[in-house]
């Protein structure tokens, strides 16, 4: 499904807002965070079986108009990353702060092949392209949760 644009100030008619690329598949439960002129997507639950795109992350440039995989370093934050269904996080929110994208909570893969909230924060460097956990500097956490705002 083509991605379309609209100007409200004129009269103009919708213009198709992707020339190129190759875009996310479908999937839910994912984040969406701008930076600059461009949109990082994020973590979300893969609909296809054996799907193993659930740890990429893809970047939108609105000024060129295509998408592109980001290359990152660093662990993904999900239980088996680069495998179907246990490699990808969904669910999660997420927050644009100080170049980072910061992810808490959401659904990750549990031991026993179902899923299981999860209670972890981890952020993404939005212009060095490096996941990193967030270290716990307390005893304290926050319960587990998921599709929170």
């Amino acid at each position: 499904e083509p991605l379309f644009v609209s100007a409200t100030n004129n009269d103009k008619a919708p213009s198709k807002l992707v020339e190129a690329g190759i875009a996310p598949k479908k999937r839910h439960g994912f984040s969406l965070a701008p930076y600059g002129s461009s949109l990082f997507f994020l973590c979300g639950l893969q609909h296809f079986p054996g799907d193993t795109t659930g740890s990429f992350v893809y970047c939108f440039s609105l000024e060129e108009r295509v998408w592109t995989e980001v290359e990152y370093e660093g662990t993904f934050p999900a239980t088996n990353p680069g495998r179907p269904y246990s490699g990808c996080r969904f669910g999660q929110s997420c927050v644009v702060y100080n170049r980072h994208a910061w992810i808490f909570g959401g659904f990750v893969a549990s031991e026993d092949g179902g899923v299981e909230p999860t209670n972890s924060l981890f952020s993404f460097d939005l212009e060095e392209h490096r996941w990193e956990e967030v270290a716990k500097m307390s005893p304290e956490k926050p319960p587990v949760m998921s599709g929170h705002h």
